[in-house]
Protein backbone atom coordinates (compact mmCIF):
# COMPACT_ATOMS: atom_id res chain seq x y z
CA UNK A 1 0.00 0.00 0.00
CA UNK A 2 1.26 3.45 -0.82
CA UNK A 3 -1.41 5.51 0.97
CA UNK A 4 -2.57 4.87 4.53
CA UNK A 5 -5.48 6.64 6.19
CA UNK A 6 -6.17 6.43 9.90
CA UNK A 7 -9.84 6.24 10.81
CA UNK A 8 -11.53 8.17 13.62
CA UNK A 9 -12.10 6.25 16.84
CA UNK A 10 -15.59 6.65 18.30
CA UNK A 11 -17.32 5.35 21.44
CA UNK A 12 -19.16 2.06 21.10
CA UNK A 13 -22.49 2.79 19.38
CA UNK A 14 -25.61 2.31 21.50
CA UNK A 15 -27.46 -0.97 20.86
CA UNK A 16 -29.66 -1.02 17.75
CA UNK A 17 -28.50 2.42 16.56
CA UNK A 18 -25.84 1.44 14.00
CA UNK A 19 -24.50 -1.63 12.30
CA UNK A 20 -20.94 -2.58 13.23
CA UNK A 21 -18.67 -4.60 10.94
CA UNK A 22 -16.40 -6.91 12.94
CA UNK A 23 -14.42 -10.11 12.40
CA UNK A 24 -15.60 -13.25 14.13
CA UNK A 25 -12.18 -14.90 14.19
CA UNK A 26 -8.70 -13.74 15.12
CA UNK A 27 -6.76 -14.58 11.95
CA UNK A 28 -6.09 -10.94 11.08
CA UNK A 29 -7.63 -7.50 11.34
CA UNK A 30 -8.78 -7.02 7.74
CA UNK A 31 -12.55 -6.48 7.39
CA UNK A 32 -12.91 -5.47 3.73
CA UNK A 33 -10.71 -6.40 0.79
CA UNK A 34 -11.46 -4.50 -2.40
CA UNK A 35 -9.94 -4.32 -5.85
CA UNK A 36 -6.36 -5.14 -6.74
CA UNK A 37 -4.41 -2.13 -7.93
CA UNK A 38 -5.94 0.39 -5.52
CA UNK A 39 -3.10 1.29 -3.19
CA UNK A 40 -5.12 2.74 -0.32
CA UNK A 41 -5.61 1.23 3.11
CA UNK A 42 -7.74 2.37 6.04
CA UNK A 43 -6.29 1.66 9.47
CA UNK A 44 -7.55 1.57 13.03
CA UNK A 45 -7.26 5.01 14.59
CA UNK A 46 -6.18 3.47 17.90
CA UNK A 47 -3.62 0.79 17.03
CA UNK A 48 -2.93 1.22 13.29
CA UNK A 49 -4.05 -2.29 12.28
CA UNK A 50 -5.25 -2.48 8.66
CA UNK A 51 -9.05 -2.75 8.47
CA UNK A 52 -9.76 -2.09 4.77
CA UNK A 53 -7.70 -2.07 1.61
CA UNK A 54 -8.28 -1.80 -2.09
CA UNK A 55 -11.32 0.50 -1.78
CA UNK A 56 -11.54 3.81 -3.61
CA UNK A 57 -11.98 7.06 -1.67
CA UNK A 58 -15.66 7.82 -1.21
CA UNK A 59 -16.82 4.19 -1.28
CA UNK A 60 -16.93 3.88 2.50
CA UNK A 61 -19.43 6.25 4.02
CA UNK A 62 -20.48 6.36 7.65
CA UNK A 63 -19.57 2.76 8.49
CA UNK A 64 -18.50 1.57 11.93
CA UNK A 65 -15.63 -0.93 11.86
CA UNK A 66 -14.52 -2.72 15.03
CA UNK A 67 -10.82 -3.50 15.13
CA UNK A 68 -10.09 -7.17 15.77
CA UNK A 69 -6.71 -6.34 17.31
CA UNK A 70 -7.60 -3.73 19.94
CA UNK A 71 -11.41 -3.64 19.93
CA UNK A 72 -11.67 0.07 19.06
CA UNK A 73 -14.68 1.29 17.09
CA UNK A 74 -13.69 3.24 13.98
CA UNK A 75 -15.89 5.38 11.76
CA UNK A 76 -15.47 6.07 8.08
CA UNK A 77 -16.51 9.61 7.28
CA UNK A 78 -16.00 10.23 3.59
Amino acid sequence: MTEHRRLSVIPRPAEATRSVLARVDDRDSLLIKGEAGIDLSYECGACGAPLVYGVRPGQLQSLVLQCNKCGAYNETLE
